[in-house]
């Protein structure tokens, strides 16, 4: 079985017109090509979350609360 997992998270002062605070993020994982979980704040669309094929909306507390939030949702998801 093929598996992979990366997690990329940037934060800085960013300036854009489609970030709505400072802190730019993107965390997936991706499993056999596929991705299981993201979490991300790009394209216009604001904070939220990609489970499986679902999207919702997600409230950003903070980077450590994010990366909890992220491992909590892909460990329910581990085979």
């Amino acid at each position: 079985m093929l598996m992979a997992a990366f997690c990329k998270l940037l934060s800085g002062k960013f300036q854009s017109p489609y970030l709505l605070r400072a802190t730019a993020y993107r965390l997936v994982y991706v499993r056999n090509g596929l991705r299981v979980v993201g979490f991300d704040n790009e394209r216009g669309k604001g904070d939220h979350m990609h489970l499986g094929r679902v999207e919702r909306p997600y409230q950003f507390k903070g980077v450590a609360q994010l990366l909890e939030d992220f491992a909590v949702e892909v460990n329910k998801r581990r085979e």
